[in-house]
């Protein structure tokens, strides 16, 4: 207030009265940037401004005494612009959403405000009154408005965008075009080298769904271009089943073949049973002819009483010859083995004899070299030199060549430990025995092997191992030598 001739008056506009007792109100001064002001509306009776006012954010005051004009829309107002006056309005820049009054630079909070377009809006134009909403949906597709967008845009390709405020990458074998909401694999007949680029399969190869690179097609396949799976031609069906056709027309000429032999060698038995027959019962020499065209080979013909049955027996001098039993007896001498590693003689000077029709045992403490000499012996110790001199049936020879007859059982139980005992002796069997052997001889081998092996009551027990319970010690040592038996 201002006092004159005894009454008191409120501070008139573009007038300040800062002191108590004043007579006349001061005049405003007018700042160089145009940022105050001494104007404020007041009622009747109201004081009015003490000191200058600091002009309204995004205003200009360009007289004390006058309301502050604001920014109009698309403009701002600058108090930072290099020390320009405050009376001048700037242009917004794209991007910025400015409505009526706005500045940049608050006083009050002395931060710059946010003039950019708000997130999920974009404006055309920085002068618009209300952003507009970003279009974020499957039917208008899902779009991408940062902060500051002049125009929405789609989700940019090789990313998926689950808000229209952010983005993520799309990871490999997926396929993201522009305005994708999620990832999806790559589709069918397409390869997707990166997750922004889709590439249509070439002629010859074929592209599975998430594809990265095209798959080159098989022989004999039909792969055109955009193909999703190899396709086999009429072609490569008839090379599929044509070795499958040719081996049932080899199999049923083998059984042709096989039935005209057993034909032909029943022939020659009833021929045989004929002659003898005929030769029994009008005593002609027909049977003691062929005995005696036979004779100068070494083979007389024999027959039961009934002279149903004919067989050829070895005779020597006219006598028939009786086959001696087979018997294997071993023999050695100065037997040694030399590692080829070093050369350390681990074994030296063994010499002995194995008979026919026995169970040798060799007996020594733990290290004696029992394993080794067995091993050497059997010419399955390739880890070094052997020395000294084999004899079998007194005559020098080496028991790798009989390897088909002699079985050598390991010291360690060598085999599955998930099959069982029978499992066990019977793949053996399959494997090892002469492929002319049929099943049921096999069978038989392998049921005699259990029954004299005393593995019957545990023949479908597993071998088991150190996790899972199975046979003993003993009897997996049993199936062990049975594996050789059978």
């Amino acid at each position: 207030y201002f006092c004159a001739q005894g009454t008191r008056h409120t501070c008139p506009p573009g007038f300040k009265c800062p002191y108590p007792r004043m007579v006349n109100p001061v005049w405003c001064t007018v700042s160089d940037m145009y940022n105050n002001s001494c104007y404020q509306l007041t009622i009747e009776g109201a004081p009015g401004v003490i000191e200058e006012l600091p002009c309204p954010e995004g205003s200009i005051c360009p007289v004390p005494f006058l309301p502050s004009l604001p920014a109009p829309p698309g403009y701002k107002v600058d108090n930072l612009a290099g020390g320009l006056p405050k009376h001048l309005f700037l242009p917004c820049n794209p991007g910025s959403w400015c409505a009526l009054g706005e500045a940049k630079y608050n006083s009050s909070s002395g931060n710059l405000s946010n003039l950019a377009c708000p997130l999920a809006h974009f404006c055309a134009t920085p002068n618009v009154m209300e952003p507009t909403l970003c279009n974020f949906s499957e039917a208008s597709g899902f779009h991408y408005c940062p902060q500051g967008s002049v125009e929405q845009k789609l989700c940019p390709e090789g990313h998926y965008c689950s808000t229209p405020i952010s983005t993520t990458n799309c990871t490999l074998h997926q396929y993201c075009a522009a305005g994708r909401f999620s990832e999806e694999p790559c589709p069918p007949s397409y390869y997707c080298p990166n997750s922004s680029v889709k590439i249509l399969c070439p002629n010859g190869h074929y592209c599975k769904p998430g594809s990265i690179q095209p798959l080159s097609c098989p022989i004999l396949t039909n792969c055109p271009a955009g193909t999703e799976s190899e396709k086999n031609s009429g072609l490569a069906i008839v090379a599929v089943f044509l070795p499958a056709i040719a081996l049932i027309v080899v199999w049923v000429l083998y059984l042709r073949r096989r039935d005209q032999n057993r034909s032909v060698r029943h022939q020659r038995r009833e021929k045989y049973r004929t002659l003898s027959a005929k030769d029994t019962e009008d005593g002609t020499g027909t049977l003691q002819q062929l005995q005696e065209t036979l004779l100068g080979q070494g083979y007389r013909y024999q027959s039961d009483p009934g002279g149903s049955d004919v067989e050829l027996t070895p005779v020597v001098n006219g006598t028939p010859k009786q086959e001696p039993a087979f018997t294997v007896d071993f023999r050695f001498e100065e037997l040694g083995l030399a590692l080829k590693s070093n050369g350390k003689q681990v074994l030296h000077g063994v010499s002995g004899c194995i008979r026919s029709a026995q169970v040798t045992a060799v007996m020594g403490p733990s290290g004696a070299g029992k394993s080794t000499f067995i091993t050497t012996l059997c010419g399955k110790a390739t880890y070094g030199r052997r020395t000294g001199t084999v004899f079998i049936n007194n005559r020098e020879d080496d028991l790798t060549r009989y390897r088909k007859v002699v079985g050598f059982v390991p010291q360690e139980d060598i085999m599955l430990r998930m099959m069982t005992v029978k499992e066990i002796l019977q793949f053996h069997a399959i494997m090892r025995l002469p492929r002319e052997t049929d099943s049921k001889k096999r069978r038989q081998n392998v049921n005699k092997v259990i029954e004299d092996l005393g593995l019957y009551d545990i023949r479908h027990n597993v071998i088991g191992d150190e996790t899972k319970r199975g046979i003993s010690g003993g009897q997996r040592k049993r199936v062990n030598i049975g594996m050789e038996m059978v």
